[in-house]
């Protein structure tokens, strides 16, 4: 400050007080660095979350289209187009499609 002026008054002039442009520079950096790193942690924290998210709905599908798989009668399996390789990548591709659907990009 210069000659007893407040640390925030903008009406001081550089001729008066040269230190007062650099004084007020000094705070608005300091406020983009603030910014930022607001920022930061936002962007952390919702990434975090939808990611918690993601995977405990792709958890319960799972466990919910194995436990409709393991109910299903014998003659279901038999099907050629019901073999093992093919369920297994059904319920792989299905959960991954929600994934991708309820996941990050659901966040944006």
């Amino acid at each position: 400050t210069c000659d007893g002026r407040s640390y925030f008054d903008t009406t001081t002039p550089i001729s008066v007080c040269p230190d007062a442009m650099l004084d007020r520079l000094n705070t608005i950096c300091l406020l983009f660095v603030a910014a930022g790193f607001g920022a930061l942690v936002g962007e952390f924290l919702k990434y975090v979350f939808f990611t918690v998210l993601q995977e405990g709905l792709i958890l319960k599908l799972r466990s919910a289209a194995f436990a409709a798989l393991v109910r299903q009668d014998v003659g279901f399996f038999d099907d050629p187009k019901n073999g093992p390789g093919g369920l297994t990548t059904t319920l792989a591709r299905q959960t991954f499609q929600v994934a991708q659907m309820t996941g990050l990009s659901a966040g944006n």
